[in-house]
């Protein structure tokens, strides 16, 4: 348990180096397996090399050199000739010699009774040579395996016996039996070091594939681990910063006892943030809601006053201070819409705003608001374009915040629309919604807008004018209703070509149910 406290509380730079290091340790312990693996085999080849393949080359030699002795022997006792009786000695020294050089090299017990066996066969075999005739020109030292045999000069007769000369041969015979045997078993010794070879060379090959592939899978398993221990908080954090960018502060990060400490330090500072931001918020929430109800009443007084002084309640007026009343009038009426929208758009960001759902047509309420823009737009000779479906169903909905979004669309496209334009309104069914959309000829919407276009504030720059026109609140009101019926808007512009604004809503009861952040009444 304290090492998996130990290994949470590590830092990005301690667990990369920690994952570094499993892979360097991984690295050496398959490669010092292959090195020793290969040492065993490099040993074992240099005895086959070094040690048998001389084993064999020696008896070989041996064979040779006993065979020689043996013709060399007949060939004397037919011709008397001394050659061939030096050729033998200096054969029989060298077997000698080769004998003395294998003694030490072979290991095996059947090996060594086998050696046992030549000696005394060679030294029986020595021992029966036949005397040789003295000659004052083969005056040799005699020489044997172990030192015991002789050859002094005699007078003896000039051909062999018989008896001798059969039992040379069959100590000849035995001895190259013998030395044939023990090349079979150093062969045979060969073979098996050979197959030894084989076997650890594919040991070392499986076992050195399977060390490569488990080394794999754990590199892979511990990358995977240590990137999504890093990933992971930071889509967290990603996440985070768009809940923050929506203007969303309730959410809070928790990035779990696992993060690195940076992370979690970061986190910590962003729930820290997002809390004060949400403090920010709601302070200029209710700033911005009591300035409302501040100044909605002098303003509703003012306008009053106004309407009593152009009704002539004051006494008699004139054209000029009609006209001065007008604008009063005008500018009041503007304050005081910009008033109720304030507290309207604040209710409904605190889910207290109310809504009386009643079936009703959605045509009449189109007609309604083109009715009543038709003037505004002869005044800017646009074009205004009604293409309704016939038999549009009756929805449930709130007849005077619908009217209030249609209104706010219809007008935002006139007012954003060129002289000699064409402002056009379509409804229509779409499965189980009904779809409205209001398509205009403006100066469309910048890219960068369309992303915020209904959060509140968020005025349009017209891309032919620098003014900004609107207080930015109303498409921001204008989809919180819709969503509070159920449905939902959006926008498709293209910058220089106009701009199609979209609303649609459920035709089904879905939307009785309560929406987040909403309250309706029946």
């Amino acid at each position: 348990m304290a090492k998996r406290q130990v290994l949470s509380g590590l830092n990005i730079f301690w667990r990369m180096i920690l994952g570094y290091l499993v892979v360097i340790f991984l690295v050496v312990a398959i490669s010092a397996y292959s090195i020793l693996s290969l040492n065993k085999i490099n040993r074992l080849a240099n005895s086959i090399l070094s040690i048998d393949q001389q084993v064999i080359d020696i008896e070989k030699k041996m064979t040779d050199s006993l065979l020689a002795q043996a013709q060399n022997e007949q060939k004397y006792f037919v011709t008397r000739d001394e050659s061939y009786l030096n050729l033998y000695l200096s054969q029989q020294q060298a077997f000698a010699e080769h004998f003395s050089q294998l003694a030490p090299l072979l290991s095996s017990a059947e090996e060594i009774a086998l050696k046992d066996r030549i000696r005394e066969l060679f030294s029986s075999y020595s021992s029966r040579l036949p005397l040789i005739p003295s000659s004052p020109s083969s005056l040799l030292s005699p020489s044997s395996i172990d030192k015991q045999t002789s050859r002094p000069a005699t007078t003896g007769s000039s051909s062999p016996n018989p008896v001798a000369a059969e039992d040379s041969k069959t100590t000849i015979d035995e001895l190259t039996s013998s030395l044939e045997k023990l090349i079979g078993l150093r062969q045979l010794m060969i073979n098996q070091k050979m197959e030894q070879l084989r076997q650890m060379g594919n040991q070392a090959s499986l076992i050195t594939q399977i060390f490569v592939v488990a080394s794999l899978v754990l590199c892979l398993i511990l990358a995977f681990f240590i990137t999504r221990s890093i990933s992971r908080p930071l889509r967290k954090i990603e996440k985070m910063t768009e809940y923050i960018g929506d203007l969303n502060f309730d959410h809070h990060l928790d990035l779990g006892v696992h993060s690195p400490r940076e992370l979690a330090q970061l986190a910590q500072s962003f729930s820290q943030m997002a809390d004060r931001l949400k403090e920010i918020d709601e302070m200029k929430n209710n700033f911005i809601s009591h300035v409302s109800h501040e100044l909605r009443t002098p303003l509703t007084s003012i306008n009053e006053a106004g309407d009593l002084l152009l009704d002539g309640v004051g006494g008699e007026i004139t054209s000029r201070q009609e006209h001065l009343l007008q604008i009063i009038k005008q500018c009041t009426e503007r304050l005081i819409k910009m008033v109720n929208n304030l507290l309207d758009l604040s209710k409904m960001e605190a889910g207290m705003m109310n809504y009386e759902f009643v079936q009703a047509s959605l045509r009449e309420i189109i007609l309604h608001s083109l009715q009543e823009l038709d003037l505004l737009a002869r005044k800017k000779s646009i074009r205004l374009e009604v293409q309704l479906e016939d038999n549009l169903p009756l929805l449930k909905m709130d007849v005077d915040r619908m009217q209030e979004v249609v209104d706010n669309l219809l007008s935002n496209a006139v007012k954003f629309t060129p002289e000699g334009g064409t402002v056009r309104i379509e409804a229509r069914q779409v499965t189980s919604f009904l779809q409205v959309s209001v398509s205009d000829t403006g100066p469309g919407i910048p890219p960068e807008y369309q992303s915020r276009i209904f959060e509140k504030f968020q005025g349009i720059k017209s891309g032919r004018t620098s003014q900004t026109k609107g207080t930015g609140l109303g498409l921001s009101i204008a989809s919180h209703i819709v969503k509070a019926h159920g449905g939902k808007i959006w926008v498709e512009s293209t910058e220089g070509k106009g701009s199609t604004f979209y609303f649609s809503l459920p035709l089904t009861a879905a939307l009785e149910k309560d929406f987040p952040g909403e309250k309706k009444e029946k």
